[in-house]
């Protein structure tokens, strides 16, 4: 017998979204569901199967409210055919997490069930660690080559505040440290230091999580690839709720971040907004259309506007599509565009 072709599917996400405001949620799950047939037919045509206990769905709907419609609100329902028994697949709603690849993630971009599973993990070896008679050199291997190395295997996709992580590292070094002989409340900047500079030779799990972040930018922005489209698109869509002329990697996040969606994307610049490091990947910005123009939130920056007022200014200014005073003004720059003063779109 001779094997000519294998092939293994696992943890696939299959998406789906229209763009016609037309188009009611009902519809979308009609749409869904024929193409999960679809999928499953092909699946099942070349000897496989899809899992109904291993399989679930999200319907992502923003209501008038700005928040994520419940399942009570919008019902449907999914279903694999499932070799000839129908089974309904489980519905979750856009807040509920689900673990895929090791990692704890839902819709909305939240993190809070990744760090708090890491905090579980945390807790467990250090109270393994804390009953174990090893010595020095096993404590360092086993702080380095174990419960670090699964703290750092969901960084790349994670957004997880240097709080939680410090939460996350607290009990590991509490138990570890006296196991190396070292004073538990030891500095961690000497923690996290190189041995060649007399540090326990501890990667910074939040400085990982940025280098991670800023290796995923360059690297996949020059490829084709699903994480180049995923990366541009995210930070076309930062840039553009920032509105201004200047890359968002070169506006200081302090001043312009609160008006980006919370994210991958907008976490990796606020990371790199307390660092010296510069990022200078390609960027679709928006140049101004005339000399001397400026950028609506420019304007509102130097003039000192509280935050949640350039907050909420920003969404009109999104809702108009406008991003420069020219955009909004006559010719002459003298007065306000009476359809954008009455916020016509």
């Amino acid at each position: 017998m001779t094997l000519v072709c294998f092939g293994f599917v696992d943890d696939t996400f299959l998406f789906l979204n229209n763009d016609d405001p037309l188009v009611t949620s009902e519809d979308l799950i009609d749409e869904a569901q024929l193409e999960l047939s679809t999928w499953e037919g092909l699946i099942s045509a070349t000897g496989g199967a899809l899992a109904p206990e291993k399989s679930y769905w999200y319907l992502v709907e923003v209501g008038p409210d700005g928040k994520y419609v419940s399942k009570a609100n919008q019902p449907g329902s999914l279903f694999l055919h499932n070799k000839g028994r129908p089974e309904t697949i489980e519905r979750l709603e856009v807040t509920e997490a689900c673990k895929t690849l090791g990692i704890w993630s839902h819709p909305d971009g939240l993190v809070t069930d990744e760090a708090n599973a890491l905090k579980s993990k945390a807790l467990k070896w250090a109270d393994a660690v804390r009953t174990e008679r090893i010595n020095p050199t096993e404590a360092w291997h086993s702080i380095n080559h174990t419960i670090m190395k699964m703290i750092e295997h969901p960084l790349v996709a994670t957004s997880i505040s240097k709080k939680d992580m410090h939460d996350v590292m607290r009990p590991i070094l509490q138990a570890a440290l006296p196991k190396a002989r070292i004073q538990k409340h030891f500095p961690h900047k000497l923690v996290y230091g190189t041995l060649m500079t007399e540090g326990f030779g501890v990667y910074d799990p939040s400085a990982s999580q940025v280098i991670k972040h800023v290796h995923s930018l360059i690297w996949h922005i020059f490829q084709d690839s699903p994480s180049n489209d995923l990366h541009v698109q995210n930070m076309e869509l930062v840039q553009y709720y920032a509105g201004t002329e200047k890359p968002l990697w070169d506006m200081p996040f302090a001043e312009h971040g609160h008006l980006a969606p919370q994210g991958w994307m907008a976490f990796t610049w606020q990371e790199l907004s307390e660092t010296s490091l510069s990022l200078k990947p390609p960027l679709a910005t928006m140049p101004p259309r005339r000399a001397l123009d400026l950028s609506v939130n420019e304007v509102m920056v130097r003039e000192k506007l509280e935050p949640s007022r350039r907050k909420l200014l920003n969404e009109v200014r999104l809702h108009m599509g406008f991003t420069y005073l020219s955009d909004m003004c006559n010719a002459a720059g003298t007065h306000i565009l009476l359809e954008v003063w009455n916020c016509q779109h």
